[in-house]
């Protein structure tokens, strides 16, 4: 993802390889990589990557960021930063996402849900939604005597 994006135009910021410590070499390690100036052509801005990878992309409106962050086929979780409000609601509400995150990095919590959307994650996790992706309903009507 991150040749496809260099090749396409965006700027490496830092990262974007593996690292050089010989104690890392054996490992499936790879450096925390910002891409700049990433556009909707990239791979990484419309398939999972797995790994350190962000891309940043810039938008000229609320409906623009939206139809940017919508357009992917996974919606497992979308980040977003702001100083207002407002805006944060409007962003909230308008993308396709289980899980919306706004100023921060941390969006999981015990007691809230991780909803799986679109083509990211399977079912429901965490807090009592999730533990009931694992109970059956049944209902029992009877009469007696």
């Amino acid at each position: 993802h991150v040749e496809d994006a260099v090749a396409k135009g965006a700027r490496l910021l830092c990262g974007g390889r593996r690292p050089d410590a010989p104690e890392l070499r054996g490992g499936f390690f790879y450096e925390p990589t910002v891409l700049v100036d990433v556009s909707s052509e990239m791979l990484v801005m419309h398939e999972e990557s797995f790994g350190p990878i962000v891309g940043i992309a810039t938008f000229s409106g609320m409906e623009e960021a939206i139809r940017l962050a919508n357009s992917t086929a996974y919606g497992l979780v979308t980040y977003g930063y702001t100083r207002d409000l407002s805006t944060a609601f409007a962003f909230s509400e308008g993308v396709e996402s289980g899980t919306v995150a706004i100023n921060t990095v941390s969006p999981d919590s015990l007691y809230a849900p991780y909803p799986a959307w679109k083509h990211s994650g399977i079912g429901l996790e965490l807090s009592h939604y999730g533990l009931e992706e694992y109970l059956q309903v049944k209902h029992i009507v009877m009469e007696i005597g």
